[in-house]
């Protein structure tokens, strides 16, 4: 069995991966959002400011009063202190002749700002930027007026303050939505877990050797419904063909128990594989414990191993007769391999029998020979006395013939 650490369950992974994405993709969302809102606040707030700028100037038409310099410094006061807007009077060489923010006499020549450059040379203009004079970052707006400059600014930090709120908001929605997802997801993993621990289990009890277990796949989805039906399928025809192996082995064993030949099946190891009734009876052995015994244990014949070894290098059937180890018995050992992965099979058949039917044999044909062989003898003997003229006497030749007939009755 394969030794293996701490593994995660599938769930873990699903929650692992549902909450990462969901994480990701809010504050991808909230990113956006943000940057959305600023831009579209930044751009309403410019909008704001070019309108109030064009009312502005069309203030200052109206009024002549406003061109006296003092004049125009309290007006400007008076629309930043009631507007929140801060606006900013400056002559074409950058001076500044009104702020509603601070003494024009202690600000610095504006002629360098990007929107006031762009406004004294006849173009409207619009920047965020870091004020040098409030030390906040700003909008303003800048327009061409009677070859001067009328510029508008309004502070961000309303801005930074709703985006901050909205945050809050956001993160907050982002921990609903997090958690009411992750419930969800556990809850639609559970038709995905649920499945895979029942074939987890299945597939155990398979290994056990419980074949014969049905999967209920009626709840599955599809895809894992269609591996439960394939592992039980695969599991029945797997137990048919045990059932068929089991059938053949049994077979197989009672052929060979009731074989009179003595039986013994080599593994590739040269190990014994299994021995029948008659080996185990030849050889006083037990058929449990000769099972993984080396051949010599087994038999306890250097013949039959020598025999063996021989055979091997011929790589060819061989047939030798040799003398069990009670040596009152002669057997016959054939040798011959099972299949290509170096089984072999040993069978010795008891041909004492045989051989003593043989010397039976060959002693009875030498009794015979010895007994016929006299008479045939005396036969011949007569026969050539016949020849030489014995044959004219009648009586000689009737006793000759009578001996004759004595001889072969």
């Amino acid at each position: 069995m394969i030794a293996r650490g701490r593994r995660r369950r599938t769930w873990e992974y699903l929650f692992a991966a549902t909450g990462s994405v969901l994480l990701l993709a809010i504050a991808a969302f909230a990113a956006v959002s943000l940057a959305a809102l600023k831009d579209t606040a930044f751009k309403q707030s410019e909008e704001n400011l070019r309108q109030f700028a064009h009312a502005v100037t069309r203030i200052l038409d109206t009024e002549p009063r406003l061109l006296d310099p003092q004049e125009l410094q309290r007006f400007c006061e008076n629309i930043g202190q009631e507007q929140d807007f801060r606006v900013t009077y400056i002559l074409p060489d950058g001076t500044v002749l009104a702020d509603s923010g601070a003494k024009p006499a202690i600000l610095e020549n504006h002629a360098s700002r990007p929107e006031v450059a762009s406004a004294l040379a006849g173009t409207e203009r619009a920047a965020i930027r870091m004020s040098h004079s409030v030390g906040k970052p700003m909008v303003y707006f800048a327009l061409p007026y009677k070859g001067n400059a009328l510029r508008l600014a309004v502070t961000v930090d309303y801005i930074d303050t709703a985006s901050r709120q909205i945050a809050a908001v956001l993160v907050a929605a982002a921990l609903a939505i997090l958690i009411v997802a992750l419930g969800v997801s556990m809850l639609a993993s559970r038709s995905i877990i649920v499945p895979v621990a029942a074939l987890e289990k299945a597939a155990h009890r398979f290994a056990d050797g419980s074949l014969d277990l049905r999967i209920d796949a009626t709840r599955f989805p599809r895809e894992l419904a269609e591996l439960a039906d394939t592992l039980t399928a695969m599991a029945a025809s797997l137990d048919e063909k045990m059932r068929a192996l089991d059938r053949q082995n049994r077979e197989t064993g009672a052929i060979l128990s009731g074989m009179n030949d003595a039986l013994i099946v080599l593994g590739p190891d040269g190990r014994v594989a299994r021995a029948n009734r008659a080996a185990c009876e030849l050889f006083s052995l037990n058929s449990n414990a000769a099972r993984g015994m080396p051949l010599i244990q087994a038999v306890r014949s250097v013949d039959v191993v020598d025999f063996v070894a021989r055979a091997r290098e011929d790589g060819s059937e061989t047939t030798v007769e040799l003398k069990a180890p009670s040596e009152t018995k002669s057997l016959l050992v054939r040798l011959s391999r099972a299949d290509e992965g170096g089984s072999e099979i040993l069978v010795f058949s008891d041909i004492t029998q045989l051989k003593k039917l043989e010397r039976i044999r060959k002693d009875f044909v030498a009794n015979v020979s010895h007994e016929l062989k006299t008479p045939i003898t005396s036969i011949q003997g007569f026969i050539e006395t016949l020849k030489d003229g014995a044959i004219v006497d009648p009586r000689a030749a009737r006793r000759f013939l009578d001996i004759m007939d004595g001889q072969t009755s």
